[in-house]
């Protein structure tokens, strides 16, 4: 079964708060922790990749709402100098409700 895009989403949440969040560069990455581009890959569960893209894209939207819903965008703005573990977290919340309003 094919994971929808708000269920991704939930399960990558699930994953940056049992495990934690961390801004690339900032942290050991064999501490478990993840940024959101990975927390969203990893839980796709080791189905394809290209499962997490719908999730991806709405996250992206949520952060960067001018720009074009990619990946780049979204790792951009998850290693933003400053950016914090709440904002994170309510970007995900915005993004699951979006998600679960499209039907997706």
């Amino acid at each position: 079964m094919t994971p929808t895009a708000e269920g991704v989403l939930t399960s990558a949440k699930a994953l940056l708060e049992r495990e934690g969040w961390r801004e690339p560069g900032r942290w050991p990455t064999d501490t478990g922790r993840r940024c959101s581009h990975e927390a969203i890959l990893d839980a796709c569960n080791g189905s394809a990749k290209m499962q997490g893209k719908p999730a991806i894209f709405i996250l992206s939207r949520i952060v960067a709402p001018d720009g074009r819903g990619t990946s780049i965008e979204l790792v951009e703005w998850n290693d933003r100098r400053g950016r914090t573990r709440e904002e994170v977290m309510s970007a995900f919340d915005q993004a699951i409700a979006r998600a679960r309003e499209a039907g997706r």
